[in-house]
């Protein structure tokens, strides 16, 4: 508790950013996968998650992206992010287009267990 006072606020801010961005990366290149794999509607249901893992939150504990501050630490990356919404957003449109008149999969509400992203441990190599 003494040491959270010393603490800059960005930090978490910056930290949390990052662990959101990494989820987000991961699901679209799990998707990306899967699409390649044939199996588009698990594609576009990875696609959804991916997306919704970069939206800017609607609360401080809500899940998503910390808001981008005009002034603050996250600024540098505002376009990038933008760039990779959209670029995710046009895939997605693409794929929903391409599943609604070739490949007609039923897209689940959200990634089976059997399918979404597991946790690895790294281990230290003896």
């Amino acid at each position: 508790p003494i040491h959270m006072q010393r603490m800059d606020p960005s930090c978490f801010t910056t930290m949390t950013f990052s662990i959101n961005v990494q989820r987000a990366a991961s699901l679209y290149f799990l998707a990306r996968s899967l699409w390649t794999a044939s199996e588009y509607g698990l594609a576009i249901a990875a696609m959804y998650e991916a997306t919704a893992a970069m939206r800017t939150r609607s609360s401080p504990t809500g899940k998503g992206l910390p808001e981008i501050e005009r002034i603050g630490p996250l600024q540098p990356l505002a376009e990038e992010v933008d760039d990779f919404r959209a670029h995710m957003s046009a895939l997605l449109e693409s794929w929903e287009k391409d599943n609604g008149t070739v490949y007609f999969e039923q897209v689940p509400a959200s990634v089976p267990k059997v399918k979404e992203l597991k946790a690895i441990q790294l281990k230290k190599a003896e």
